[in-house]
């Protein structure tokens, strides 16, 4: 089976990114009741920063009173036109081979009893982990990982060498002793609790001295900022009552988790970064 997956100057990309199919209902998901509702909701929390995941302003806005996630469950075209759009976006991000050194990473890695090299955490349907595999493609069948929820690894477009399975990440990981496990703007998604638990059971299969946990998300600098990483900070708040961090916060939130960083690798686009940590 051929990588489906295609870079980002490839023109299907773009048509991708432009697809007015998925465009539309993704904005109005995105910025639609829930930003209009924001700026009452805030005033109503004295504008506190909102840490509920149930309860926010999000499901103040909703009709049904559901959050962001219970929306995109309850509407197929939501969750149709959302996975659409993060495929989109993360071809337009530079690749994780073109920031980090997997070439490094692979050198150190034990693959010969058949452990595993990446596990890609919440990976959607698969854009990361098939980059790691235009970049190595020697690498063994079974040794890439592809893991998210049943109703999106079901659209996963994968080679045969990479295993797609289900997992819910706020349950302990099931693959043991991966070189490294990779989170691809997931951790952004969710308040400091819920992140510590995701990191948790993600350390919990980790092995010491050897496993790397590589986060690719937004570090905000701690003053000028982006448009584009001060608005994606403002539509965390909006939607799901998490937020973008800067690196002050990264160094709390995984030091608390029980991690130590090892790097912070940025990107050509100046947009996110992946932080290395281990083990502490």
């Amino acid at each position: 089976m051929k990588l489906t997956h295609k870079r980002k100057s490839d023109s299907s990309t773009w048509a991708l990114i432009l697809h007015a199919k998925s465009f539309a209902p993704c904005s109005r998901l995105l910025t639609g009741n829930p930003g209009h509702n924001l700026p009452s909701y805030l005033g109503k929390t004295s504008y506190k920063e909102p840490t509920d995941i149930s309860v926010n302003n999000y499901s103040e806005a909703d009709k049904d009173g559901l959050n962001f996630f219970g929306r995109l469950q309850k509407s197929p075209a939501y969750f149709e036109a959302f996975t659409g759009h993060m495929e989109a976006w993360t071809a337009w991000k530079t690749p994780l081979t073109e920031v980090y050194d997997t070439t490094a990473l692979l050198e150190g890695a034990k693959l010969g009893d058949g452990s595993p090299f990446m596990v890609d955490v919440g990976g959607n349907t698969g854009i990361d982990i098939s980059r790691v595999l235009e970049k190595h493609p020697d690498l063994p069948a079974g040794s890439l990982v592809l893991q998210d929820l049943p109703e999106v690894i079901v659209n996963a477009q994968v080679d045969e060498k990479v295993t797609a399975m289900t997992h819910d990440f706020f349950l302990p990981q099931p693959v043991k002793g991966s070189r490294a496990y990779f989170m691809h703007a997931v951790l952004h998604d969710w308040p400091d609790d819920k992140a510590r638990l995701l990191l948790e059971n993600t350390k919990e299969a980790m092995v010491k001295g050897y496993s790397k946990l590589l986060v690719y998300d937004i570090v905000l600098p701690p003053t000028g900022a982006s448009i584009s990483q001060s608005t994606m900070d403002v539509n965390m708040m909006s939607l799901l009552s998490a937020s973008e961090r800067t690196q002050g916060a990264w160094e709390k939130l995984l030091t608390e988790s029980g991690f130590k960083i090892v790097k912070f690798w940025p990107d050509p686009q100046q947009y996110e970064m992946i932080i290395e940590a281990e083990i502490a």
